[in-house]
């Protein structure tokens, strides 16, 4: 019976967890690490970035920062994520 029992509580966790992702805000900026770089989007208020492929961790925080790269969107969800999301070193500097 206790099998069961833990089988439930893991398939129950399992679906709470993938339930939790639906619904999310377009606004929220996407990243991942696939294949050995870094790919990122924002999408607010009509403005989209695309997505923005990085190959190292150096070019993903340069990236951030320019603004011609990002379609001139989001600069201050850009800023947010290269100090809290991302960690890249020093100040965000916005740039042309």
């Amino acid at each position: 019976m206790d099998h069961r029992k833990g089988l439930v509580v893991a398939i129950s966790v399992f679906f709470l967890f993938a339930l939790t992702g639906c619904g999310k805000d377009s606004s929220q900026e996407s990243a991942a690490l696939t294949s050995n770089s870094y790919k990122y989007r924002f999408n607010e208020g009509g403005c989209d970035t695309g997505w923005i492929t990085a190959s190292s961790f150096t070019q993903l925080c340069s990236d951030l920062e320019s603004s011609s790269v990002n379609h001139y969107c989001d600069q201050s969800e850009r800023a947010d994520a290269f100090i809290n999301q991302f960690g890249c070193p020093g100040t965000f500097q916005a740039t042309p």
